[in-house]
């Protein structure tokens, strides 16, 4: 955006050159999409100040309540069946809007970008490069509420507790048929105590 070269570390370090970060979460698995926000929120994490846009494909039950887990200034939701805006909506000089809804992101100066993470950049598979991972956080009105109803259900809050989140086969499309991402969630019932 014009910067000097003698001025771009201050991006993202400081407040008045916060980094802005686009990200292309397309997953469509459950683990996959988690996967990819980890990936996100660990390269946020890095900066200080940072504007993180979002734009995922709402077509998946819990992808919107997942986003609630991720620090986010902006969510570009794409409708199931609607195809993915083209790339020149990161093109600040010559745009291709048609989608009202881009509108506004488009003229808060939004499209000028200083890192773009595809979808394929935020697979599990590169969670190994971090150092640290930046945790999804469930917000804090969220998080007591989330625990009222667990110790409802007879949870000890006074104890530490695990979730397991297990695979069938015939997953949405997916055909049913055992591979190496499905179990029996059976297997896992004895744990419980």
């Amino acid at each position: 955006m014009g910067l000097p070269m003698s001025e771009h570390w201050r991006v993202g370090r400081d407040p008045a050159q916060p980094i802005r970060i686009f990200a292309n979460v397309n997953a469509g698995s459950f683990g996959d999409f988690v996967s990819s926000l980890f990936v996100v929120n660990s390269i946020a994490d890095r900066f200080d100040h940072k504007i993180l846009t979002v734009m995922y494909r709402n077509d998946r039950d819990y992808k919107r309540e997942m986003l609630r887990l991720l620090s986010t200034d902006h969510i570009i939701e794409i409708p199931e069946g609607v195809s993915f805006p083209s790339i020149d909506i990161l093109n600040p000089y010559d745009p291709v809007i048609t989608d009202a809804a881009l509108v506004p992101w488009f003229k808060g100066g939004n499209a000028w970008q200083d890192i773009f993470v595809s979808g394929a950049m935020a697979g599990s598979s590169y969670l190994w490069a971090f150092d640290r991972l930046h945790y999804l956080r469930v917000p804090d009105p969220d998080a007591v509420a989330c625990t009222d109803e667990l110790v409802k259900r007879g949870l000890n809050p006074d104890r530490w507790f695990c979730t397991i989140h297990a695979r069938e086969p015939g997953y949405y499309s997916k055909t049913n048929q055992q591979n190496l991402r499905d179990c029996d969630p059976n297997v896992y019932w004895h744990l419980a105590v």
